[in-house]
């Protein structure tokens, strides 16, 4: 786990600075930057290779 990224979450978020409140807040962050970080891949292989198989379907 990254402790920046953990203590970043718990101040971002407002957490309480209770270990369970700040492990939600951490989970909540990691699960969104997840998503971005998906996101970002789909339209990488949408603006670089749309030809491939399947991909230009999800674009």
């Amino acid at each position: 786990m990254d402790f920046y990224r953990y203590i970043y979450a718990c101040d971002w978020l407002g957490a309480d600075k209770t270990k369970a409140r700040c492990d939600r807040a951490f989970n909540d962050a990691y699960i969104a930057i997840d998503y971005l970080n998906r996101a970002r891949e789909l339209t990488n292989a949408c603006t670089t290779a749309p030809q491939r198989t399947g991909i230009n379907r999800l674009c």
